[in-house]
């Protein structure tokens, strides 16, 4: 699972600005919705996914891989296989077990430009709406008993990243992400179903300090020293 793929999974849980939105003309049904959906989740004190990740080439070969989402305000742990990623909101860290490594950075700031990286960070998929895109809405149907509002995301600046379209769908009786999907420049694409959502539960801010959990024999390279 590669950096950019972490990068590419965290802005759609946490809230909505309309900042952009004064910039570009978007669409206010699909507006409507996410203002929905931020005002549901803003109102939520931590947050607990499980979610399945589905990649196909244009050549249709599929990867699949199972993952694990924890968020509390700003902090966050990811869980995949052999990975793990952990901000507490001071510092992140990155463990690859297959390396036997972890490396560990200062958290970035909001309005850090420095450390903006290509694609989209994991632990923001439930705001990945938040700024960067326009929006349109595209269609609203019944799957598996589910009515789902599916909302169209353009990048602002497609040079910017790998992907040309980002399809949000929504749960509309619960106001919550169902799944979210990539379509990619190079005809691949890249399905994040959310299998469990759990709100509001105790978290130990332990929890997002790696090196508040036993890793034997890992070694850390800690960047901030330098």
């Amino acid at each position: 699972m590669s950096n950019k793929l972490i990068i590419t999974l965290i802005a759609v849980l946490i809230g909505y600005s309309s900042t952009y939105a004064q910039k570009e003309a978007l669409d206010p049904k699909a507006k409507a919705v996410l203002d929905d959906l931020s005002a549901k989740t803003k109102a939520l004190k931590t947050i607990k996914s499980t979610f399945t990740i589905t990649t196909e080439t244009k050549d249709k070969k599929k990867d699949f891989q199972d993952g694990t989402l924890i968020i509390k305000g700003a902090k966050y742990k990811v869980s995949l296989k052999g990975q793990e990623y952990y901000n507490n909101g001071t510092y992140i860290w990155n463990y690859v077990a297959s390396a036997k490594e972890t490396t560990k950075d200062f958290a970035p700031k909001p309005d850090d430009k420095t450390k903006k990286k290509k694609g989209i960070d994991i632990s923001k998929m439930f705001t990945i709406y938040e700024e960067g895109y326009k929006y349109k809405f595209d269609k609203e149907e019944v799957v598996d008993g589910l009515t789902i509002q599916t909302i169209n995301l353009y990048p602002l600046i497609p040079q910017d990243q790998d992907f040309h379209t980002i399809k949000l769908m929504i749960d509309k009786n619960k106001k919550q992400i169902q799944s979210v999907k990539f379509l990619n420049k190079d005809g691949s694409t890249r399905l994040i179903v959310l299998t469990s959502f759990v709100s509001d539960g105790a978290m130990a801010d332990d929890l997002f300090n790696y090196e508040a959990t036993p890793h034997p024999g890992i070694h850390l390279e800690d960047m901030t020293k330098d």
